[in-house]
């Protein structure tokens, strides 16, 4: 079975019995609900051959995952759903090229625009995307996924007025040329594209200046590693002494026994359910070939659950010896009052959407953008496009479009000495 017949089956799967209970919802179309995990559960069950059990727990794992807890709602409420989805399997292979195509519909770094023009351009398409890509509206014989809006993005820089330029003009210019690529647009996302675009052009000569080099090293200076939490360092050490993926993890198992972690608190210390949510997490951060079948992971299931029994005993009774310290961004910048000051404003902005006051995680961009502050800023359009290019960088650009950054440039513009 192909990989889109699987996914479809799935997703009928899933429609029919309505784990998240979204029907109760007068207003959903349960197609739209599934189709992202779906996606995902075929990726992962493609070729495998679970059992209707362990079928039940990565879907439970698929759905928890996406949707939360209370939502997704205990692993009781998925055994039919493993029985259907065995049938589904039975008699089904891995699509072709099945671990590569999780990557397709994604940019890859190597493939952005080099002119930071058309980058600037592609991340507002890509944020605002007024073609509902993202959204699965988009036709799909306009739409090839591999590059998404890259191509529209250069026409549109190609084309950007060298002067002055108003909202409307640049939304007339983004229609003309996204909607002979995807048909009909969202009005109010195009109209936004248009803001966006005329405020690059008057932002551009910022946006071509390349950034001065300044101690990247020095901002990361004293930042401690992320503190584990007794349950997941215990998870991690059953993984790794196991090692089901044979060396393939790429964190060597860190990120897998947070995500494990997380799940595990909310599931019964069943050896077979333990062992599937293993298996779906590894496969999750690895491929099928280093995950292996589920048979790799029997054992490790048994010692989980009996971890999660002992971890339950202890939160009950002490508590106090599970709690992680939280190191705190503003101790560690305590010496640094400019960099202070540009972190209290990253945490209120808090463009990482990390919701932790204090985090630890803006520290080095804090730093690295008190060091270019130093020199002062000419506007607050300037401090826009800093921001942009400095908190955008782990993503080549596409981390949100210019226009997010007006508020946060405005605020580290009035920071700036001078």
């Amino acid at each position: 079975m192909g990989g889109e017949a699987l996914r479809d089956h799935i997703a009928q799967i899933l429609v029919r019995h309505d784990p998240l209970r979204a029907a109760e919802d007068p207003g959903c179309d349960l197609e739209e609900v599934y189709l992202v995990e779906a996606d995902e559960l075929a990726t992962l069950l493609a070729g495998s051959d679970l059992d209707a059990e362990s079928c039940a727990s990565v879907a439970w794992v698929v759905l928890t995952g996406n949707a939360g807890p209370e939502d997704a709602g205990p692993i009781a409420r998925y055994g039919a759903i493993g029985a259907d989805l065995v049938a589904v399997l039975d008699g089904s292979q891995a699509p072709g090229g099945a671990d590569e195509a999780g990557d397709e519909d994604e940019l890859a770094l190597d493939d952005l625009p080099s002119d930071p023009i058309a980058l600037a351009v592609l991340a507002i398409l890509d944020d605002r995307d007024p073609a509902g890509v993202d959204d699965g509206q988009a036709p799909p014989e306009s739409l090839d996924h591999e590059v998404r809006y890259l191509t529209a993005a250069e026409e549109i820089a190609d084309q950007l007025p060298g002067g002055a330029a108003d909202a409307a003009t640049c939304t007339r210019l983004a229609r003309g040329v996204l909607e002979p690529r995807f048909g009909s647009l969202h009005r109010a996302r195009l109209a936004a594209v248009g803001v966006e675009l005329a405020e690059l052009v008057h932002l551009q000569d910022f946006v071509r200046s390349e950034l001065e080099d300044v101690d990247l090293e020095a901002a990361y200076r004293g930042i401690p590693e992320p503190a584990q939490d007794p349950f997941s360092a215990g998870i991690r050490a059953l993984l790794e002494r196991h090692d089901p993926a044979v060396g393939g993890s790429p964190g060597a198992y860190l990120a897998e026994a947070e995500d494990l972690a997380d799940l595990l608190r909310e599931a019964e210390p069943d050896s077979v359910h333990c062992a599937a949510i293993a298996w779906a997490i590894v496969r999750r951060w690895t491929s099928a070939a280093d995950a292996g079948g589920i048979e790799r992971y029997v054992e490790l299931g048994r010692e989980l659950a009996r971890l999660l029994e002992m971890y339950r005993e202890l939160a009950g009774a002490m508590p106090g010896l599970l709690e992680t310290p939280e190191p705190d961004g503003a101790t560690l910048l305590a010496g640094e009052p400019l960099a202070a000051r540009v972190h209290a404003v990253l945490c209120d902005h808090d463009p990482f959407g990390l919701g932790e006051p204090g985090s630890v995680d803006y520290v080095p961009y804090a730093r690295e953008l008190a060091q270019r502050l130093q020199v002062g800023s000419p506007d607050a359009g300037f401090c826009q496009v800093l921001a942009w290019k400095v908190l955008t960088e782990p993503w080549g650009g596409l981390g949100g479009s210019l226009g997010r950054f007006r508020e946060l440039g405005r605020e580290l513009h009035a920071l700036a000495p001078g």
